[in-house]
């Protein structure tokens, strides 16, 4: 998982953070809003907690960085996105409609 998290670091400077389970991938886009671009669990280890865990210390993590707003979206095309749809109303993300531009996207906030 290191070597994923040092590749998007170089490639998109997309920050990584992740355990043997989980990963959530995200991006601060200026001083005070971050976007999450993909959570993902091990399926033997989905419903315990491991990811909320994770995206609660991310919340954390950002907060201390004077983030003020998180953005975050589920596409509705792929698979398992009811599981991230749920995840991201567990940390607490507001649903804030679908994409004008793209109708399978659905767009959230949280505001910390």
């Amino acid at each position: 998982m290191k070597l994923y998290a040092d590749y998007m670091k170089e490639r998109e400077n997309i920050e990584v953070l992740y355990t043997d389970e989980c990963f959530l991938s995200y991006k601060l886009l200026d001083e005070e809003t971050a976007f999450v671009f993909d959570i993902y669990s091990k399926p033997s280890v989905r419903g315990d907690g491991k990811m909320l865990e994770l995206g609660k210390d991310f919340i954390s993590k950002v907060k201390k960085q004077n983030v003020k707003v998180i953005y975050g979206n589920t596409v509705t095309t792929t698979n398992g996105w009811r599981n991230s749809d749920r995840l991201l109303k567990k940390f607490g993300f507001i649903f804030s409609g679908k994409d004008p531009d793209d109708n399978v996207v659905n767009n959230y906030f949280l505001k910390i």
